[in-house]
């Protein structure tokens, strides 16, 4: 019975517990019903006209609070339609706080809001949305008298119309005469390929030429220092001959032709080459040619199409689908899904920076040095591709950039970053390269020059014209006293410690003008440079008397030494490289002759 009360008793808990989250759960739907039924109450609340007053000291008001909206379904472009709905009172509070957006729709969004200017001075404003709207068009239409009745004329923004005076400024600007009919509100047609997220800012001329100024400043001296890191890297692959610079020329220029674009920066420098651009490639599409130089520079950089072949066909693959959706975007421009194909191709770019990241990780770890700024580069990238789908804006002394500029600063970190891989990449790779040509011609036992370049060595001397200080080039052969008898004896081990020495002593003997070579089991060679026969045979026998006096001590503690034959001759003018060897040749044989451990001259030896 205990155990069945404990039983029933958990039961009811549970059943309680389970009450009290249904109840719980029902209250917090009603509260949301609740909320958003006021919502829709306020934002369905007829429209109390509020005329915003602009003060005679304008400097910078955000008109964002003070703007409401209308959502047509069909794309109505006519600003007497838009009015007439405005006195219906059908705008809307759209609840915007500092930010004015839109909705993603297949139709049309007007704006409105009502301007008075508190001084009777003429003067002109600036409007701006601080951005460049290019995928998003917006249009002002301004109220002015004509006669007795009032009439809207439209007005592009000063980047895209070709008509209207440059502003001077990289962002989409609308200038504004103060003698417009304040009686009605001015209304802005939002239309394009993407929704409005943006600042709608009025300012006085004087501080939208100053932030001009500035963003013009700043923007340059970025542009600036990637052009000048494209021609730098430029020059150099006529130096290194390496394919990889030029990919990176064709990486940071075809970044460079995307950012200008997005950033408003080509419309600012000729506006018809600009929409020009504009018309022959989507930003889509110069994103997508920039990430597939991109990959392709990495998959030949970090050497993937043969050392991990699988990342590079993923790196490659991520490319392919980025220029796929460049392609589609000429099919979607008037379509509700290119908003969504926008933001796809943002989160494709970050995921390209993310799959060029884990090889390069990897390599890092295994110690390359060029991996950590690689990794660096395209992480700024990223970074800034993320903070440009967020639409975040930075501001510099006051002055906020386009959502644009996250990409161009971040651009230019990745352009230093890859710059100094590809440097200490180079650096690597001719460093592997000397390592691999002095082991061509370096004996491994010994650390001498090998058989192969001390001929080589012997051509280039017996070549050269006869130096103006009067010296000359001295062959010396040198060979062990019966070596292969000690080898016999003692064993190759032994033997082999023998030769180190040797190697060691004609090292510490020669200088640095002179050349030592080991040339086949227990032959050695020099090349000295010498004024005469005289300082030849000082150096050769100090070397013959240090190899005498070397002690060489077997694993049983025996003590054995050794002793050495040499020939010397001196190098003729009209010799060969044939003759010059052979004389020394024929001096070393002499000095076995002649009861070996000596040094002997070559015949016609001066």
């Amino acid at each position: 019975m205990e155990v069945h009360a404990k039983i029933v008793s958990a039961r009811s808990l549970g059943d309680c517990r389970g009450l009290l989250l249904f109840m719980l759960w029902a209250f917090l739907l009603a509260a949301l019903a609740q909320v958003k039924a006021q919502a829709v109450e306020l934002m369905t609340a007829p429209v109390e006209r509020q005329v915003v007053v602009v003060p005679s000291d304008l400097t910078t008001l955000n008109l964002s609070p003070y703007v409401t909206r209308y959502e047509f379904e069909q794309r109505v472009t006519d600003p007497e339609l838009a009015y007439r709905h405005w006195a219906l009172g059908d705008f809307q509070h759209s609840l915007f706080g500092d930010v004015v957006s839109t909705n993603l729709t297949s139709g049309v969004s007007w704006l409105a809001v009502e301007l008075q200017s508190e001084s009777t001075r003429a003067a002109q404003w600036v409007l701006s949305a601080r951005d460049v709207m290019h995928m998003t068009r917006i249009t002002l239409y301004v109220p002015v008298h004509q006669g007795e009745r009032v009439v809207y004329r439209a007005q592009s923004d000063s980047l895209h119309d070709i008509d209207a005076p440059p502003l001077g400024t990289p962002v989409s600007s609308f200038t504004i005469d103060t003698s417009f009919a304040s009686e009605q509100p001015l209304l802005i047609r939002v239309d394009g390929q993407l929704p409005i997220a943006a600042p709608l800012l009025l300012q006085s001329q004087q501080v939208a030429q100053w932030e001009a100024a500035v963003r013009i400043a700043i923007t340059s001296l970025l542009f600036g220092a990637v052009i000048g890191l494209v021609l730098y890297n430029f020059v150099l692959y006529f130096f290194v001959r390496d394919i990889t610079y030029l990919l990176y020329v064709a990486y940071a220029s075809a970044m460079l032709l995307w950012l200008m674009q997005i950033s408003g920066y080509m419309l600012l420098l000729d506006r018809q080459f600009g929409l020009a651009y504009y018309k022959i490639f989507t930003p889509n599409m110069s994103a997508g040619i920039a990430n597939l130089f991109g990959s392709l520079f990495t998959v030949i950089f970090l050497r993937l199409y043969d050392q991990n072949r699988w990342q590079g066909m993923l790196v490659m693959g991520v490319a392919a689908f980025n220029v796929i959706l460049g392609v589609a975007s000429y099919g979607l421009l008037d379509s509700t899904a290119y908003p969504h194909l926008h933001l796809t191709q943002h989160f494709v770019a970050a995921l390209s920076a993310f799959v060029i990241v884990v090889p390069t990780a990897l390599l890092a770890l295994q110690g390359y040095r060029f991996a950590l700024p690689f990794i660096l580069a395209w992480g700024s990238l990223g970074a800034g591709i993320v903070l440009l789908g967020l639409g975040v804006q930075h501001e510099f002394f006051g002055v906020p950039f386009p959502v644009g500029f996250n990409v161009l600063a971040a651009m230019v970190v990745e352009m230093v970053m890859m710059s100094y891989a590809l440097g200490l990449r180079i650096q690597d790779v001719r460093k592997e390269a000397d390592q691999l040509a002095h082991l061509s011609i370096t004996d491994g036992l010994t650390g001498l020059f090998n058989q192969r370049h001390f001929h080589q060595r012997v051509d280039e001397i017996v070549k050269q014209e006869s130096p103006v200080d009067g010296s000359g080039w001295a062959c010396v052969m040198i060979d062990i006293d019966h070596f292969k008898r000690f080898n016999d004896s003692h064993g190759h081990l032994l033997g082999d410690k023998v030769l180190k020495r040797l190697g060691q002593i004609v090292s510490s003997n020669v200088r640095q003008q002179d050349m030592a070579f080991r040339v086949g089991g227990e032959e050695f060679a020099l090349l000295l440079k010498t004024q005469s026969m005289a300082e030849a045979l000082k150096i050769v026998e100090r070397i013959r008397l240090s190899f005498e006096e070397s002690r060489i001590t077997t694993d049983a503690g025996q003590v054995l030494t050794c002793s050495l034959s040499a020939g010397v001759t001196l190098l003729k003018p009209q010799d060969s490289s044939e003759h010059f060897i052979g004389r020394a040749d024929q001096a070393l044989y002499g000095a076995k002759d002649a009861g070996r451990n000596c040094v002997l001259m070559g015949e016609g030896a001066a």
